[in-house]
């Protein structure tokens, strides 16, 4: 995800390019946009340099991920709505990879699995990225009803609102994956922010589940990805105020996309 360098496992990983990533999402957070850039650039570049192969596809698919949502950070910044339209085509370019991965008649790792333990979890790892791929196209669609002030609830008909409903699918996309995934972390921040962009709309009963997702993950985290439990409880926690309002969750969307 966009926002730190969360370590799904399963898969191979270029260390190299791997510094060079999470070098470019300090900058993103930083706010330092063209350096983040520039590093996702510099690790793409390194790539290339590898052998075809799943665990390559991924890890590139990670990459063109952040630099995508690094376009949604700099829109946000800077008023500039253009740029979510350029952040989508990126991460869009990003599903793509994961989807030929996925479709696929064989994965072609690094790394020959020992028995169907490290191959599920090769697979798991592949359902958690595509699904946190997912997750940042529907921000994407939240960030924007946010900055264009587009009234999302229900019985409001507007040709934006009506191009908008996509949004709560990509969240329910990634979540069917999150849930064959590897990735606890993901998938409470998933449901979360699903929340939110469910407050946004007028839908509580819609929040009240996405809420009820999140408690599950937690848990899920802490039975079967205990590494990312603190995290994914943090984040959990901090996202859970957002919700008291519509106008809490609209003022989140553009201090934490």
């Amino acid at each position: 995800m966009a926002g730190a360098l969360i370590e799904t496992g399963g898969l191979y990983l270029n260390q190299e390019v791997r510094v060079l990533h999470a070098d470019g999402l300090e900058n993103e957070l930083a706010g330092r946009f063209d350096q983040a850039q520039e590093s996702f650039r510099a690790a793409q570049e390194a790539l290339t340099e590898d052998a075809p192969t799943t665990d390559r596809d991924v890890q590139e698919a990670r990459i063109i991920r952040d630099s995508g949502f690094t376009d949604v950070r700099a829109a946000i910044t800077t008023s500039d709505v253009a740029l979510l339209e350029q952040a989508r085509t990126t991460i869009l370019d990003s599903l793509a990879l994961t989807e030929g991965v996925i479709d696929a008649p064989q994965l072609s790792l690094v790394h020959s699995p020992k028995g169907y333990r490290e191959y599920n979890a090769a697979w798991r790892a592949i359902y958690a990225e595509h699904g946190a791929t997912q997750n940042l196209l529907g921000r994407i669609g939240t960030v924007s009803s946010v900055m264009r002030e587009v009234d999302m609830r229900r019985g409001v008909e507007s040709a934006e609102r009506i191009g908008l409903d996509r949004t709560s699918q990509f969240y329910e996309d990634a979540h069917f994956y999150h849930s064959r995934g590897s990735n606890g972390y993901y998938r409470v921040a998933n449901a979360m922010t699903a929340a939110r962009n469910e407050r946004l709309r007028g839908n509580l009963g819609l929040t009240g589940l996405w809420i009820a997702r999140a408690a599950l993950g937690v848990g899920w985290t802490l039975a079967h990805d205990p590494k990312h439990f603190f995290a994914t409880a943090r984040t959990g926690s901090k996202r859970l105020g957002s919700l008291r309002s519509p106008d809490s969750a609209a003022s989140s969307v553009l201090v934490r996309p």
